[in-house]
């Protein structure tokens, strides 16, 4: 019992309740990365699920979608997603979706191919600045 009540004051109440709570958006302020990664991370859904897609999406257009257009569709709302989100995007998905899986082969935000960024709130206009962007982070060639 007291190794349960050791580990239940580790983890602070705020922490399990900051999945849900707003995020303030870059018209308010941009984000702290550790905050987005932070919900990401938190996510029980099995990376690369249509449930976690859902759930990613929120958290993505809460943070980033400046214009609350409903997508991220504005290379400077892309530029500012970090690469320590695109990161933890693709550690989850290659965490839920086996050793082929990958943000880059899941998702198609390569040069060619089928698209599914939209999945979680990226426009297709934007796929070769997420292409660059993601070779920046160096995921694109993991």
């Amino acid at each position: 019992m007291r190794k349960l009540i050791s580990l239940i004051a580790l983890v602070p109440i705020a922490a399990l309740l900051s999945v849900h709570a707003p995020l303030p958006s870059l018209a308010q302020g941009q984000p702290a990365a550790a905050d987005v990664v932070q919900r990401i991370a938190a996510l029980k859904t099995k990376g690369g699920s249509d449930a976690w897609d859902e759930e990613v999406e929120k958290i993505l257009l809460a943070a980033f979608d400046t214009d609350k257009s409903g997508e991220i569709d504005k290379e400077d709302e892309l530029a500012a997603i970090p690469c320590e989100v695109w990161d933890t995007l693709d550690k989850a998905i290659r965490a839920g979706g086996g050793k082929d899986a990958s943000l880059v082969a899941s998702y198609g935000i390569a040069p060619t191919g089928d698209w599914s960024g939209d999945s979680f709130g990226i426009d297709e206009k934007l796929r070769k600045p997420a292409v660059a962007r993601l070779q920046v982070c160096g995921i694109a060639s993991k």
